[in-house]
């Protein structure tokens, strides 16, 4: 779907960006490796119905653990 294409483009486009601001910030070994992440991301541009259903998935097992052991992720 054209809503779905739209939110595909502005993930890639917020990675790229977050990417620049690493570089900027002299921290690319501390933070995520996002070229690897588009790259992998990009193999979605023809069905990004399938990286939505991917995404959702991880976020609900996310939430799944949070719920069993918040402790693990609060700040101290």
């Amino acid at each position: 779907s054209a809503a779905s294409a739209a939110c595909f483009c502005a993930l890639l486009q917020h990675l790229e960006e977050q990417w620049r601001r690493s570089v900027q910030e002299n921290a690319i070994l501390q933070g995520p490796d996002f070229p690897r992440m588009r790259a992998y991301i990009e193999n979605f541009q023809a069905q990004p119905l399938n990286l939505a259903a991917i995404l959702s998935e991880c976020l609900k097992e996310e939430k799944q653990i949070l719920e069993i052991r918040p402790e693990l992720f609060t700040l101290p």
